[in-house]
């Protein structure tokens, strides 16, 4: 992930930043569409969907403020606190 290179000084906090926010705004994108779908809503899959999508905005947010601010020990914790497995 982007942010792994940051943490090791390997991209700039500019270019993560900017990842970032395209991250955000895609995740958001996907998230309105589930959301704008009541059917998706009503099924309990689609609404546990959309409810990982808001946390995971609200994860990217908190990372993309802690890199803004070069604060690595909070873009660790903020890593550590999602759910997600690497690709193997």
């Amino acid at each position: 992930m982007i942010v792994d290179a940051w943490l090791h000084g390997s991209v700039s906090g500019t270019y993560t930043s900017t990842a970032l926010q395209q991250m955000l705004m895609m995740v958001e994108q996907d998230r309105s569409a589930l959301t704008a779908s009541p059917k998706l809503l009503i099924d309990q899959r689609g609404a546990a969907l959309a409810d990982a999508a808001a946390q995971f905005s609200q994860s990217l947010a908190a990372i993309l403020s802690a890199v803004e601010r070069a604060d690595d020990a909070a873009v660790r914790t903020q890593l550590a606190a999602i759910p997600f497995r690497r690709a193997t």
